[in-house]
């Protein structure tokens, strides 16, 4: 995702006193030095760990109760700070959230560009749906909050090109299962009436969005006797992609996967 920082989100005073150089502010001379010293290294890594501690105490909150219903306040509690040290790091929280959001995004989009370059586009689409389920299974905080929450709308629509949801399209998951399905509908792999990229990019993300987000809301209810989900996924995407394709994909008829 992209790490341009939107219009409306400032850096403020407060993160310059600690010691943060803003995203893009070049550092020179008599800076660079200070900024090369023991002390100022000790009081980068600090920040960091900060930063990544109120983070993860935001996403844990805004997971439970949704963003409109957290504050700073209770923010700064869950993570063990008073308000005031949340805006050394933090101008507000929208810039917490988006920055949030970023962290999450270029995690979530690791390992896309190795996949993107798999020559044959159905053996693609199938390996960035394995990816999708294994970061969602790992990562199921990350996951509800990216893809099961409702997010914000950090900037007016006029402005969404430096928005993180809306941003670097052709970086986007999605986009890579579009262009991946527009490749397997131009080379003829699909059956002819799979011919609408939006209506087929949409139904391989609802295949794996449906298992991983049921296993995670409902996985522990006794009777709904869950079996492994990454097999039931798998399985999933390989039915899936036999029936897109009309042919066999992985073990989809043995119950397996490759």
């Amino acid at each position: 995702m992209s790490t341009r920082r939107p219009s409306n989100f400032s850096t403020g005073s407060t993160r310059k006193a600690a010691g943060v150089v803003p995203l893009g502010e070049k550092v020179s001379g008599e800076k660079a030095a200070e900024a090369a010293t023991p002390a100022a290294m000790r009081r980068e890594q600090e920040n960091a760990k900060a930063r990544a501690k109120i983070v993860h105490a935001a996403r844990r909150l805004f997971v439970k109760r949704g963003f409109d219903a957290v504050s700073m306040r209770d923010i700064a509690k869950a993570a063990g700070y008073t308000p005031g040290a949340l805006y050394v790091h933090f101008a507000d929280k929208l810039q917490l959230i988006h920055a949030m959001m970023q962290e999450d995004f270029r995690a979530f989009d690791e390992g896309t560009a190795e996949v993107m370059q798999i020559a044959d586009p159905v053996e693609r689409l199938r390996v960035l749906a394995q990816g999708y389920v294994r970061f969602a299974l790992a990562h199921p905080h990350h996951y509800k909050l990216m893809f099961m929450t409702e997010p914000p709308d950090f900037v007016a629509a006029a402005e969404r090109d430096d928005n993180c949801m809306f941003a670097d399209a052709d970086r986007e998951g999605y986009n890579a299962c579009r262009h991946t399905v527009a490749d397997c509908i131009s080379q003829k792999r699909f059956l002819p009436q799979y011919d609408n990229v939006e209506t087929v990019a949409q139904m391989c993300w609802g295949c794996v969005h449906g298992v991983v987000s049921l296993y995670i809301t409902h996985g522990k209810l006794p009777w709904a006797r869950f079996t492994d989900p990454l097999h039931s996924a798998m399985l999933a995407i390989d039915t899936h992609m036999s029936g897109l394709t009309g042919t066999r994909i992985g073990d989809a008829t043995t119950g397996g996967t490759r």
